[in-house]
């Protein structure tokens, strides 16, 4: 019989599958760019064990869960409006970032203040 070394080889190795299935998701949402870095983020392990009455026979379960940080918002601006239909309809501002290089046609600017360079209309209608 095969001596087991560690309460993380209990279970045909489930534990650890656990351990490091966890451990991963943690690495991914620490990498994820829309999550706070400084965020903490955990894994807790919790073993359960209950006995029989005699004390002879023992059921163990284990579990490992993390709990990661949440994906930060993000917040945009709009103008409001409505067609000539008087269908609700909002066109989004998005502004050049002054700290972005363009590499091709330079938008002019007055005195570092960035514009406006694209827009969608959005149809509130149209929305499902």
């Amino acid at each position: 019989m095969e001596k087991t070394k560690s309460v993380l080889e209990m279970a045909k190795g489930a534990l650890l599958e656990q351990v490091n299935a966890e451990f991963a998701k943690i690495g991914a949402n620490i990498l994820d760019l829309n999550t706070d870095p400084k965020k903490v983020r955990k894994m807790t392990v919790t073993v359960s064990f209950k006995s029989d009455e005699n004390r002879e026979f023992v059921s163990w379960e284990a579990q490992a869960k993390s709990n990661l940080a949440p994906v930060m918002p993000v917040a945009t601006r709009f103008f409001l409006g409505t067609d000539k239909d008087g269908t609700p309809v909002a066109t989004e501002i998005v502004r050049d970032d002054p700290n972005q290089i363009h590499i091709f046609d330079e938008p002019e600017c007055d005195g570092g203040e960035s514009q406006v360079t694209d827009s969608k209309v959005l149809k509130f209608g149209s929305v499902k």
